[in-house]
């Protein structure tokens, strides 16, 4: 494989790394969100 196939390679698995961990903490954050929101409303 050449250099800038490999390149190409990388930088797209990098790109898709990125893309899962900004699903996955879009994820967590609004599981978070409801987490306090159900603590908000049972401390109210």
């Amino acid at each position: 494989m050449s250099a800038a196939a490999l390149e190409a390679r990388t930088e797209t698995s990098r790109v898709a790394l990125i893309t899962l961990l900004d699903a996955e903490t879009a994820e967590i954050s609004a599981i978070l969100d409801q987490i306090l929101r159900s603590e908000a409303s049972s401390a109210a």
